[in-house]
């Protein structure tokens, strides 16, 4: 049996307090509980007395009811009440209760009426402008639950792909200053492009006679980093198949070591290549690889052993490069829950270079992102032929990211559907369907011959939420058989369709888009983690759909219709 003290007692009537509140109980009964912790931080006599002699019910704050369920905390280490009452809110609603600025009564109102339950969604929700429409929220206030949740991840130790890269940038620039310091660059899962780093790995070439110094001010970078920085250092003789060691993944170097073993080398850490003791020369990755009778293989598809026997047959594929994509597809704008005008969108899509956009609000089912009616559609059909008519060397396309109904139906008819250049199908609700009816529920969306492809196909969040159940492979022969593409959602929390999908995907001949899931001109550069999540996956140019020119993709927007 665990006996509790005063201040831990106390602690629990204050969360019971708290709890209270989310469940949205009546004030006077929240405020008992938050009275009593307070008596019981003051009270000056000894707790475990005042409960054996029956007495506690004598402290003013105290009475009868909270009496006894200290009582219980004191004698047993639990209390019932406790624990039915914080079995009746998420761990993820009580989590954001502790982010610094939000109190119960805001927590409340994100989770009741936005529907968000655990702090990633609630960065997500945040993201796409959604605190906005609560009562009470802001631009600032928004801002200050982002910043509130950065500091909250970085106690984690587990770090979203951009937050790791900034990190990786500033020591990079540091390491790269130093005196001695011939090379320097990012290896590890951030190399690779891992969308969830622990660390940071940095590798530096620097003469040995300089290592302890060089390490000594790396140390200081380090210790700064949030992640975590790790720095490795060797000889600049080494570097080329130092790199290729210290970005590997373990089965992969596990394949190259056995590789290196058939040929008579050694390949080991980052004391290089060897043969018979010597080291092999390599002024490249890419000679490190041919030496082990391999064609190079890009950071992306160092995980595991698959990508190498393709690489073992000279095989390794020309993976999707940003500069491949064409256009920039699902785009939100302040019609529905975006933060910027479709003119602002389009400017900074046309300065980005791309040579057309897809504009998809929500649809009306998305109340909570301010869905629009059909009557809002037809009006915002007019802004689209208003806006082109501004920037005439972009195509815009009018499309929609509809709700994917309980039935597998979308919103609108079929009048309404014809007016639009394309359909994003989405779940965006009922996670907790079987992975049967979520299955054909997907499928019946893509079978409506107006649906273009599927959107962030899991309804995965990284770090705040998992992928409902689904048969992903059913879904991919599905569209494959409809000629639905599925989307590469480029938002660094979703970044899905991912690598563990990606090759049954090229396999069946499905087209992937990758869109940014954009809810602000800033959004639109997320494309660029999509384009890292489809190298990771092996998508090549011909393998998204967006990577076709204006005319090409028009064309194939039309093949079903």
């Amino acid at each position: 049996m665990t006996r509790l003290t005063r201040q831990e007692v106390a602690a629990v009537l204050e969360e019971m307090a708290v709890l209270l509140e989310l469940k949205g109980e009546n004030p006077f009964r929240c405020r008992a509980y938050a009275n009593g912790a307070r008596a019981l931080e003051g009270l000056e006599d000894d707790l475990a007395g005042r409960v054996a002699d029956g007495t506690l019910d004598q402290v003013p704050g105290i009475g009868k009811g909270l009496a006894a369920l200290v009582s219980d905390l004191v004698r047993t280490g639990s209390s019932a009440d406790h624990e039915a009452l914080a079995a009746s809110v998420p761990e993820g609603v009580r989590a954001m209760t502790r982010l610094r600025g939000l109190g119960p009564r805001r927590v409340r109102a994100i989770w009741k009426d936005l529907g968000v339950s655990t702090v990633g969604e609630l960065e997500y929700a945040c993201n796409e402008n959604r605190l906005l429409a609560l009562k009470g929220f802001g631009a600032r206030t928004q801002a200050q639950v982002l910043k509130a949740i950065a500091v909250e991840r970085s106690r984690e130790g587990l770090f979203l792909y951009p937050h790791a890269e900034a990190v990786a940038r500033s020591a990079l620039e540091a390491l790269r200053a130093i005196p001695g310091v011939e090379r320097a660059e990012v290896a590890g899962a951030l190399r690779r492009g891992a969308p969830v780093i622990g660390r940071v790995l940095l590798l530096a070439a620097a003469p040995e006679g300089l290592h302890e110094a060089v390490g000594a001010q790396a140390l200081r970078l380090a210790e700064s980093g949030a992640p975590p920085v790790e720095l490795r250092l060797v000889a600049p003789g080494d570097w080329a198949a130092a790199l290729v060691w210290a970005t590997g993944d373990e089965g992969h170097l596990a394949g190259l070591q056995e590789r290196a073993a058939r040929r008579g080398l050694v390949l080991g850490g980052e004391a290089g290549l060897t043969r018979r003791g010597r080291p092999v020369a390599c002024a490249g990755e890419e000679e490190v690889y041919g030496a082990l009778g391999l064609a190079p293989l890009p950071p992306e598809l160092r995980e595991g052993t698959w990508a190498l026997e393709a690489a073992g047959r000279g095989e390794a594929p020309r993976l999707v490069e940003e500069g491949d994509l064409e256009g920039l597809l699902h785009v939100h704008t302040d019609w529905s829950d975006g933060a910027d005008t479709l003119e602002a969108m389009a400017a900074r899509a046309a300065a980005m270079g791309a040579r057309y956009l897809g504009l998809s609000d929500h649809s009306a089912s998305a109340v909570y992102a301010g869905g629009l009616g059909p009557e809002r559609v037809r009006a915002q059909a007019e802004e689209v032929r208003r806006v082109r008519q501004l920037h005439p060397g972009l195509r815009i396309f009018h499309g929609i990211e509809a709700d994917i109904l309980g039935d597998g139906g979308i919103d609108y008819d079929e009048g309404l559907w014809r007016g639009l250049d394309f359909i994003i199908a989405s779940v965006h609700s009922r996670f907790s369907l079987s992975r049967e009816e979520q299955t054909r529920r997907v499928i019946a969306a893509m079978e409506n011959p107006h649906v273009t492809m599927v959107g962030h196909l899991t309804g995965r969040l990284l770090l705040a939420r998992e992928p409902y159940a689904l048969d992903v492979d059913a879904v991919l022969q599905a569209a494959a058989r409809l000629g639905v593409a599925v989307e590469l959602n480029a938002h660094p929390r979703r970044l899905d369709l991912d690598e563990a999908w990606g090759p049954r995907a090229r396999e069946l001949g499905v087209k992937v888009s990758i869109n940014p899931d954009a809810h602000s001109t800033e959004g639109l550069e997320d494309v660029r983690h999509g384009v890292r999540a489809a190298r990771r996956a092996g998508f090549r140019t011909e393998d998204v759909v967006n990577t076709l020119g204006p005319e090409a993709f028009e064309a194939w927007l039309r093949r079903r219709r």
